[in-house]
């Protein structure tokens, strides 16, 4: 049943003094756990991941280390791929791409990644700590990780410490070539620092520049070049420097492969002196450029727009920051915006998107108007104009662009989160080809009363309107008691029937999705009062229709 060597073992108990005996059997056990050990390892060497080349089994540690990054645990992929056996930690101790994705979390674990990616590219990214307490030596390890800045292919440091740490880091960058940096983002929540200090101007591989928080100290020295695809400029609101018409469109013209452009806070305030061109059009031209951001105020986004030409720009975000002042700043924006962007405001808007969101980023609820333009479907134009709180309401920059754009072209409206409002509803109401409408988290009350229209108005609201869908919406008028908000529905309700109930042709669709206050007789109301629509009816929270106090 047993090993020889083991049988005599406990055969023998008698044979010799009890200390001497006990001495064999720790012998004996420690042979046995070095036997169990080179037998396991025996075993590892025939499993069928054992026969895998190393090359594949070096790429299936980059996935399990990117998806350790990707769950922000950069070094969690470490003791998985090195503590298992020695074959797995050969491979990975060789294989140098595996250690290029630098993990800042010790001096100590720093240093052996750069060791361990012997001479491949670098990837740099530290996310510094919040509070002013955490993390002081930020810059130091910082520091000499850049010692290797003549491998490195990417960098991203964002701090949030209020330390100034990439401020200070810029004034002390290596005076090194960068062969083979790709991809630069710097980012300070806090402070704003000074760029480029000592940043090289010329990074010849450069494809992506995303700076935040920073404060441009010379516009010539930015390290812009022709390979440069994705370019960021993103000061803080209560920054003061910004460059001249001349020195930002010099800028612009040493980025002829941009494809895509995000400014904030940092447009020139002054006027461009450059005349039109012969037909009326801004003189300077992004061609290339697909996706635009702008974030500013009203004179800087109104001066870039009559400068810049973006016709060939698909996705369009403008944000007007700090309060618009009058409503004439909004008129002369979405004029220069038609100017600039004539091509494909010429063509009109299919579809108008009314929304509100919450913003991670800066912490706030901001409402969008969306836009979508011309007739593909796989890459269609886009506008998304961001209203905040400070900033112009929705009626007047609705106003605004039915002033200065044709929305005959609408085919379909989604309204959602935001209270309608009477102004609102009138932008929509004579349009020629509106013919799907959905209000989502709203009220109808304004709605209700464009879609049944003046008693002199000689034409019919919405007059294409073929689908209208309700979900979530509020008939009871925000009133806080329910048994007036039950009131209050009933009348919206009766009204939305008298409206639609006058209109010369039916509308074929109706949709009623969990809608507040409604009573469980409205559904058959309203198919009896319109017999030729077709009404969906899903409504989860039904008033009971003998419910009283």
């Amino acid at each position: 049943m047993w090993t020889i060597p083991t049988q005599r073992l406990l055969d023998g108990k008698g044979d010799s003094p009890v200390e001497v005996h006990c001495e064999r059997v720790e012998q004996r056990v420690l042979e046995l756990e070095k036997e169990i050990l080179a037998l396991k390892a025996f075993r590892n060497t025939m499993s069928r991941t054992a026969a895998l080349p190393a090359e594949i089994l070096s790429d299936i540690f980059l996935y399990v280390a990117f998806d350790c990054r990707l769950n922000c645990r950069p070094a969690a992929w470490i003791p998985r791929v090195t503590h298992v056996c020695r074959q797995w930690r050969d491979v990975a101790i060789s294989s140098p791409s595996l250690w290029t994705d630098i993990c800042f979390r010790t001096p100590e674990l720093m240093q052996l990644m750069l060791e361990r990616s012997r001479n491949a590219p670098l990837t740099l990214s530290h996310w510094g700590a919040r509070t002013r307490g955490d993390r002081r030596g930020d810059l130091p390890i910082l520091r000499t990780a850049l010692n290797h800045i003549s491998r490195t292919q990417s960098i991203d440091f964002s701090t949030r410490n209020g330390l100034g740490t990439l401020g200070t880091l810029l004034t002390q960058w290596p005076a090194e070539p960068t062969p083979v940096l790709q991809t630069v983002i710097l980012k300070d929540e806090k402070d704003s620092f000074n760029f480029p200090g000592s940043f090289p101007s010329e990074v010849p591989s450069l494809r992506y520049l995303e700076l935040y928080g920073c404060k441009i100290a010379s516009w010539k020295d930015l390290p812009l070049g022709i390979k440069l695809k994705v370019l960021g400029l993103h000061a803080h609101a209560s920054a003061q420097r910004r460059p001249t018409s001349e020195e930002f469109l010099v800028a612009l013209k040493r980025v002829p492969s941009l494809r895509k452009l995000g400014l904030s806070h940092i447009l020139p305030v002054n006027q461009y002196t450059a005349p039109l061109t012969p037909t009326g059009r801004p003189p300077f031209v992004l061609s290339e450029v697909q996706a635009l951001g702008l974030v500013d105020q009203a004179p800087a986004l109104i001066n870039f727009l009559r400068a810049v030409d973006i016709s060939n720009v698909s996705n369009l975000e403008i944000e007007v920051a700090g309060r618009l002042g009058d409503h004439a700043s909004l008129d002369d924006l979405f004029a220069a915006l038609a100017l600039s962007w004539k091509p494909v405001v010429d063509a009109g808007p299919k579809f108008i998107g009314i929304r509100e969101e919450y913003s991670f980023a800066n912490e706030d609820t901001i409402q969008l108007i969306e836009m979508r333009f011309g007739s593909s479907r796989d890459r269609p134009q886009t506008l998304r104009f961001t209203v905040r709180n400070s900033g112009p309401t929705i009626s007047s920059a609705l106003g605004a662009i039915k002033r200065h754009m044709d929305l005959s072209p609408v085919r379909s409206l989604a309204w959602r989160g935001i209270w309608m409002r009477t102004a609102s509803c009138d932008v929509f109401a004579d349009l020629p080809n509106l013919e799907k409408i959905t209000l989502d988290k709203t009220d109808v009350k304004s709605f209700v009363r464009a879609l049944r229209g003046g008693p002199a108005s000689d034409t019919t609201p919405f007059r294409a309107l073929e689908s209208l869908s309700m979900h979530n919406v509020d008939f009871g008028d925000g009133k806080p008691r329910r048994r007036a908000a039950i009131d209050a529905a009933a009348v919206t309700f009766g009204s939305l029937l008298a409206a639609l109930q006058s209109r010369p042709d039916p509308v074929p669709f109706i949709e009623i999705r969990d809608c507040r206050y409604l009573r469980d007789s409205y559904r058959r109301t309203m198919q009896e009062l319109l017999p030729e629509t077709e009404v969906m009816w899903h409504n989860s929270e039904m008033v009971s229709d003998d419910e009283d106090d």
